[in-house]
């Protein structure tokens, strides 16, 4: 994880990496259909989390 974190940084700041990846500016739009893809997935993973804990939901039942 943190070699990819160094990476990043470094493909961001380094002027000329952006350049070499192709990289272009992020519109806003871009942006914010990322963070709400981001958002929903951390959403829907933890109320999946909660429904497991109350016993609601046993992804690990024999369904036979």
């Amino acid at each position: 994880m943190g070699g990819a974190l160094i990476f990043l940084m470094l493909v961001i700041f380094m002027p000329f990496l952006p350049r070499v990846f192709h990289f272009a500016p992020m519109h806003a739009i871009d942006f914010c259909l990322a963070l709400i893809a981001g958002i929903v997935s951390i959403t829907w993973f933890e109320i999946l989390k909660i429904f497991m804990r109350k016993g609601h939901i046993d992804l690990l039942e024999d369904k036979k």
